[in-house]
């Protein structure tokens, strides 16, 4: 029986090495804000109860726009027309009562210290306030940017304390 056995070596030394992480972190001032408005309407036939939601939309959009936000920061979203019922329950019958028209709009504004006057333009507009302001940084890229480069000190001087 013949045995063989084989090894590699490297042509060049092996070094030392040391692998650490490090942790940054960055926190910014929001710059940026967003809020949900919607407009509700009752109405007796479908059309109607589209056409004064129409009415209450235009009006809501002006107000937002003579407070200052630009068009573009107004985006129309969810949007229904539907009827609705009320139930006897000693008859079990249906009837039918109108239909509802409903659209909701996500603002946003630079205005973060004016986000309060502004959910108040849009109750004054006949509006309702769809939850809370969210307040946000625009750009992330920057903030990123820094922790990442406050991880990167952390972690050369945990390499240099390491390798003292």
């Amino acid at each position: 029986m013949v045995f063989g056995t084989s090894m590699a070596f490297a042509a060049e030394p092996v070094q030392n090495t040391i692998q650490v992480t490090g942790n940054g972190r960055a926190s910014a001032t929001p710059d940026r804000a967003s809020m949900y408005f919607s407009v509700e309407t009752k109405a007796d036939t479908a059309q109607k109860a589209q056409a004064e939601n129409a009415t209450k939309a235009e009006t809501l959009v002006q107000a937002l726009v003579a407070d200052g936000v630009d068009k573009e920061d107004i985006i129309s979203g969810s949007y229904y027309v539907t009827p609705e019922y009320s139930y006897e329950p000693e008859t079990g019958k249906e009837t039918l009562e109108g239909y509802r028209a409903y659209q909701r709009f996500t603002v946003e504004t630079d205005d973060v210290d004016g986000v309060g006057a502004l959910m108040q333009t849009a109750v004054n507009a006949g509006a309702y306030v769809d939850g809370n302001a969210r307040f946000f940084v625009k750009d992330t890229n920057a903030l990123y940017q820094k922790a990442l480069a406050a991880a990167m000190t952390n972690a050369k001087q945990t390499a240099d304390f390491t390798a003292s």
